[in-house]
């Protein structure tokens, strides 16, 4: 199920992968060793560090550089990227900015915390089991240090990354991981003991964040016409979102409100998705089919709000 979605949320559902494309072996090799290998250590990691969630954003920025920069390298190759109308306000020095700022929170975001806490709410008993021995972490980011090579190597060939910018991506990921690692264990620790908002209002700051969130990146960059102005905006609403939440979700009792609050994220995905079958990928369906039957079993087990009862005991541990 982690896998999965750490696959199903950022590629499937964003078109950045067809669905029919998981019918050849080879780009299956390669989404496994990238996503699930990258989100299994970030979360094994950050049980083992037992610093809350503040460690698996981090890691998943960290994670988002090695993903953009030095495989697929749109960070700093334009024409991977496909937005031409926005190159004069966005890319500067050799890199695309707007893309950096906007991707480096998708990632951490939507393909290492959103599948975390989706695995953690679907089956609270292993909320916090580790799913990797001590030999298994190191078996598994074996895994995602080959795929990540192969991708460095093949990926993107007539583009070169130059030495300046090779060594920004490796200094970036050296200072997230340190970060990661020496970060307060409350950092990110809501500050109430119980939730001080409704589930449904959750609901309505996930769905907010995503959908602001995509406005501010594709929109702004044309209206700013300067990509560390759009990056800063972008960023401080990022953190916005993420001050309310921590002020609102509460310690305890907050199943209910971390369910609505994912099944909010998870509203552009659907939507977009919806978008790409009628652009000509009838295969989407299949994508659409699976996210809807996540948000149905999660809002299924969580919607009775307030009846402890119905509520599985440390889902959101």
């Amino acid at each position: 199920m982690l896998v999965g979605l750490s696959i199903l949320i950022p590629e499937l559902l964003t078109g950045s992968t067809r669905v029919a494309s998981l019918l050849n072996p080879v780009a299956d090799l390669f989404l496994l060793g990238l996503y699930g290998g990258g989100v299994l250590v970030i979360r094994e990691v950050a049980l083992r560090w037992n610093r809350g969630w503040a460690p698996v954003l981090l890691l998943g920025g960290a994670y988002a550089i090695v993903e953009e920069g030095l495989g697929t390298k749109t960070f700093f190759d334009w024409v991977e990227i496909g937005r031409p109308n926005f190159g004069p306000y966005t890319h500067w020095a050799g890199v695309n900015w707007v893309w950096v700022g906007e991707l480096t929170v998708f990632h951490a975001v939507f393909s290492i915390a959103l599948p975390i806490a989706l695995t953690g709410l679907l089956f609270p008993p292993a909320s916090t089991l580790r799913f990797l021995t001590n030999r298994g972490v190191v078996a598994t980011f074996g895994a995602y240090l080959v795929t990540t090579t192969t991708m460095f190597f093949l990926f993107v060939r007539p583009f070169t990354l130059a030495p300046p910018l090779l060594a920004g991506c490796l200094l970036s990921i050296v200072v997230l991981v340190v970060a990661a690692w020496r970060v307060p264990a409350g950092w990110l620790r809501p500050r109430t003991p119980e939730p001080a908002m409704a589930p449904r209002t959750a609901f309505w700051l996930g769905a907010g964040f995503v959908w602001g969130f995509f406005v501010i990146f594709l929109g702004l960059p044309g209206l700013l016409r300067d990509p560390f102005l759009t990056v800063g905006v972008g960023w401080a609403y990022s953190w916005a979102c993420l001050w309310l939440l921590r002020a609102r979700l509460g310690v305890l009792g907050n199943e209910s409100q971390i369910a609505y609050l994912c099944l909010g994220l998870l509203t552009f995905f659907v939507v977009f998705a919806g978008l790409e079958e009628f652009a000509g990928d009838l295969y989407a369906f299949l994508a659409i089919a699976a996210v809807l039957y996540v948000m149905f079993r999660v809002f299924r087990m969580y919607r009775s709000v307030g009846a402890a009862v119905n509520i599985p005991a440390g889902a959101a541990a």
